[in-house]
């Protein structure tokens, strides 16, 4: 089904490269659902759902994008490989 995705990253760097994220979002509108709110973190805390409100797995803190993690069966996962296919790339 069609999906579309709405993603949000703010973070802090500092001159030795360390990294904090601020705040990420993503959420995600299927064809005739309404929009749902996979991740709402601010300072590594709040929620990562599944598309049927259920937690699918803890914050990873405010040093990790959930970008990170390949959780199988989460929708945010799905957004990560999409971004990997249209050649976004990331390092860790």
């Amino acid at each position: 089904k069609p999906r579309l995705y709405d993603y949000f990253l703010e973070f802090y760097s500092s001159p030795q490269g360390d990294v904090s994220v601020k705040n990420e979002k993503l959420s995600v509108k299927l064809e005739s659902q309404k929009k749902v709110v996979l991740v709402d973190l601010k300072d590594g805390k709040g929620k990562i759902i599944h598309l049927n409100r259920r937690e699918a797995f803890k914050s990873p803190g405010s040093t990790n994008s959930i970008l990170q993690y390949d959780v199988p069966g989460w929708e945010g996962t799905n957004f990560r490989n999409v971004l990997q296919k249209i050649g976004v790339r990331h390092e860790y």
